[in-house]
């Protein structure tokens, strides 16, 4: 937990929870002059393909302002069609470890 707590430190947090307030999913974003950036966004593996991630992303982006970054792995096809489908788009690619990345943009 402080790995997280370190790692999202003075982010803006997101959560979905379940009836009983189990944490179903979390983004985190940070704002950066000009830009607001998506750190994290997770669903809980048994939750996944529910509509709780697009639920959340689309609740948080109501809320901030554009643009929005994001950075994925290259590989990651499904991240990829996720963001695609609410108008992000690439705008950049790096070689970084352990593997190979994409910027993409919300305007």
């Amino acid at each position: 937990m402080d790995e997280f707590a370190d790692a999202t430190a003075g982010e803006t947090l997101w959560v979905a929870e379940g009836a009983a307030g189990e944490i179903l999913a979390f983004a985190s974003v940070w704002r950066e002059p000009g830009l607001w950036f998506l750190h994290n966004l997770f669903v809980a593996p048994e939750r996944q393909n529910r509509g709780i991630g697009r639920a959340l992303l689309t609740a948080l982006l109501g809320r901030v302002g554009r643009p929005v970054e994001l950075k994925a792995d290259i590989a990651n096809a499904i991240a990829r069609r996720f963001y695609t489908s609410f108008g992000f788009r690439v705008v950049e690619q790096g070689a970084a470890r352990p593997l190979p990345w994409i910027k993409m943009r919300l305007d």
